[in-house]
C-alpha cells in the first residue's frame, strides 16, 4: 500500500531537475565571472563542466519518457561518475591544494553540496526505477 508521503519517481525526477538548474547555475556563475574579469567560482573550464552535464539531461529525459531500464543502468553510471567526479574528485582537490582552486570557501561548500544532493537524488530515481522496472517485466 502507498502512503501519501511516499516519494515517487517523478518527485525524484523532479529533484533531479532542481539538481540540474543548480549545477548549471554554478558553472554559468563561473562563466558571467570570467567574462566580467573576475575569478570563476572554481579554477577550470566551466563550458567544459556544462558539456559533461549533457548526459544527465539525457537520462532525466529517459525518465520522463518511461523508460526504467535505459534509466537504470545509465542512471547508475551517471551517479557513480557524478559521485567520483563531482564529490570525491572536490574533496580531493582540497585535501591537496587546500581552497586556493576556489574563488571562496563557499564556492568549495556549494560544488560540494550541489553534488552530494545530486547523487542522493539520482540515487533515489535508481531505487525507484528499479521497482518500475521490475513491474513491467
Amino acid at each position: 500500500m502507498f502512503s501519501r508521503n511516499e516519494i515517487t519517481f517523478t518527485h525524484c525526477l523532479a529533484m533531479q531537475f532542481v539538481w540540474l538548474m543548480l549545477a548549471v547555475g554554478y558553472n554559468l556563475v563561473s562563466i558571467y565571472n570570467i567574462e566580467n574579469g573576475y575569478s570563476p567560482l572554481k579554477i577550470g573550464n566551466p563550458e567544459q563542466t556544462l558539456v559533461m552535464i549533457i548526459p544527465f539531461v539525457l537520462l532525466l529525459i529517459s525518465g520522463v519518457v518511461k523508460r526504467y531500464t535505459l534509466y537504470f543502468y545509465f542512471g547508475a553510471f551517471q551517479t557513480i561518475m557524478l559521485f567520483l567526479g563531482g564529490v570525491v574528485s572536490h574533496f580531493y582537490l582540497v585535501s591537496i591544494s587546500g581552497l586556493s582552486q576556489y574563488s571562496s570557501v563557499w564556492s568549495c561548500i556549494f560544488a560540494i553540496g550541489i553534488n552530494l544532493y545530486g547523487v542522493a537524488v539520482f540515487y533515489c530515481g535508481l531505487r525507484k526505477s528499479y521497482f518500475l522496472k521490475a513491474k513491467r517485466l
